[in-house]
């Protein structure tokens, strides 16, 4: 009797509940009757987009991923070795046929011409879509970048092309290093494993061309090498920064044309302040002298223009490894132009450095990314 009554009590008093309750509570259910069909249509909505997005991105994984995009990597790397070569031989053949360096002048033509053929352009485009741009990252990058050109230039008047090559194998560890402590970039084993194979490959073709090579430039080497170890410096600085730019804004174009606008300025000073004599003599060289300032020139816009393509699709570390092999390029010219003798050697030097290229490179995960959410140097640049 006692349960009975205690549960009739309970149930009257149940239906005895404040007709306010009852409003609240249903109009609770409501609220939340209808707040789950939103959070449903909204789980609905993004399924379909993100898998639409991941049914997008598939083809351009599998084109990263693709032995065809691996192989362009490789040749697009070579044909920027190449240029380098050109740029080279260039250098060479005015010092030892016309006993001249002209590196203010070389590059102001290159630098010129890359503001010609983007800048003009791009300078009108940011102006008219309001585009953000780093101006100080570009005008840091633009100086950089001219001193190293400036330095390397003049460091084939006052050493010798071996200790130009050798010198220039500290690039990639240099930028390794830049990469680790500006960007925050993470290297692996096979990336060092690959820059181990590359530049033992350009340590023996160093070593045995300096056992047949010998032009007497003794009385400045050591400044010579001073210059090319301040030029390799300047240009892994300007690379990184390159890398840095090209991800993080993704115009390339931009950015040559920048770079070629503050290359030219701070070339034009350098010409006018402290390399007056660079213009003297110029009337008394032949069509010779010439076409070798402007096979610089083309060669130097080349090497600029396709450079912005292999650092987004790599990264700087894999530009200057691809670099290393110019050096071969140059002794087959060498061989060509100034009868320079081939050894066996010198292919063995060429496989190992391709074999460090095709380590660093393949398979594509090793591939290095910047975090831009991490501070770093050039956060501050960008704001």
């Amino acid at each position: 009797m006692c349960d009975i009554d205690s549960h009739s009590n309970s149930k009257q008093l149940g239906n005895e509940r404040d007709p306010e309750e009852y409003t609240n509570s249903e109009s609770s259910l409501s609220d939340s009757s209808s707040e789950m069909p939103s959070e449903s249509n909204t789980e609905l909505e993004k399924k379909p987009l993100t898998k639409k997005l991941q049914n997008e991105n598939e083809p351009l994984k599998s084109l990263k991923n693709s032995p065809l995009s691996f192989l362009g990597l490789i040749l697009l790397g070579q044909f920027l070795s190449l240029m380098i070569s050109g740029t080279g031989i260039s250098n060479q053949m005015l010092f030892e046929k016309y006993s001249t360096t002209l590196p203010t002048t070389e590059n102001l033509l290159n630098y010129f011409l890359l503001f010609l053929v983007y800048g003009i352009k791009e300078l009108y485009l940011a102006r008219k879509n309001k585009v953000k741009t780093p101006i100080l990252l570009y005008a840091v990058v633009g100086l950089v970048d001219t001193l190293g050109n400036f330095m390397f230039v003049k460091a084939y008047q006052k050493t010798t092309l071996i200790s130009v090559m050798l010198l220039n194998c500290m690039g990639t560890p240099t930028i390794m290093l830049l990469s680790r402590t500006i960007l925050k970039v993470r290297y692996n084993l096979a990336h060092f494993v690959s820059v181990f194979f590359s530049v033992t490959g350009s340590v023996i073709l160093i070593i045995v061309d300096s056992r047949s090579n010998n032009n007497g430039k003794q009385d400045h080497k050591i400044y010579g090498d001073l210059l090319c170890v301040c030029g390799t410096v300047f240009y892994a600085i300007s690379n990184v920064t390159q890398e840095y730019i090209i991800k993080k804004y993704n115009n390339p174009r931009q950015f040559l044309g920048m770079i070629g606008l503050f290359g030219s300025v701070c070339c034009s000073f350098i010409l006018l302040v402290f390399q007056r004599n660079e213009f003297t003599g110029w009337k008394n060289h032949n069509y010779g002298f010439y076409l070798c300032l402007v096979g610089y020139a083309l060669s130097m816009f080349f090497l600029y223009s396709f450079t912005p393509l292999l650092i987004k699709k790599s990264s700087a570390a894999f530009l200057s490894l691809s670099l290393i092999t110019s050096n071969f390029y140059s002794l087959i010219v060498s061989v060509i132009i100034f009868k320079t003798q081939l050894q066996n050697l010198y292919f063995l030097s060429f496989v190992l450095v391709i074999c460090g290229l095709i380590i660093f490179e393949f398979p594509q995960k090793w591939i290095t990314k910047i975090n831009f959410k991490k501070k770093n140097l050039f956060s501050s640049c960008t704001k």
